[in-house]
């Protein structure tokens, strides 16, 4: 199994347009986790992005079907041009504020638990979760039987709570 993140925070100032669409119950668990692992740290809880979410759903569909795993659309997009970036996609998708961003990505894990147990292992990816700053979180989990790891996941952090938040599971 492999996990791969880097810190990703610059504040920045995108475009765009839709709210995300349904979540599995893993992509609950996980926002779940995040936020009970959150206050664990004495951090408020951040809460599930619609807006973000579309991005997420994008880019982990696309790591899945271009066969990559990285911060940029490196290996190929149905949605967004050549080498995107985490705020790239989030504006595209609707998450367009001039705030703190950041994204946790990973491959091959089938599960919420698996994934927090890799992030939280890892400084960068506990670096994102950890961010006091953030409000709201996009995920998505894909998965891809013909694909070298099956499961490919994206966690997207912004620091602005936007019109499409809502507690996971709600």
């Amino acid at each position: 199994m492999i996990a791969v993140a880097v810190l990703l925070i610059p504040g920045t100032r995108p475009e765009a347009a839709h709210a995300g669409d349904g979540y599995g119950a893993e992509e609950i668990a996980l926002v779940k986790a995040i936020n009970v692992y959150r206050q664990s740290k004495g951090l408020q809880p951040v809460l599930l992005s619609d807006e973000i979410s579309r991005a997420c759903e994008r880019h982990s569909s696309d790591m899945a079907k271009y066969r990559f795993v990285d911060h940029f659309s490196t290996g190929g997009s149905d949605w967004f041009g050549k080498g995107a970036s985490p705020w790239d996609r989030m504006a595209a998708s609707g998450y367009s504020y001039d705030t703190r961003m950041g994204e946790n990505v990973a491959a091959g894990f089938p599960d919420a638990a698996g994934v927090m147990t890799g992030w939280k292992n890892s400084p960068d990816h506990d670096a994102v979760m950890s961010a006091p700053y953030f409000t709201v979180v996009g995920v998505s989990r894909v998965y891809a039987e013909d694909s070298p790891y099956g499961y490919y996941w994206t966690a997207d952090f912004g620091g602005f709570i936007d019109p499409t938040a809502h507690p996971a599971g709600e």
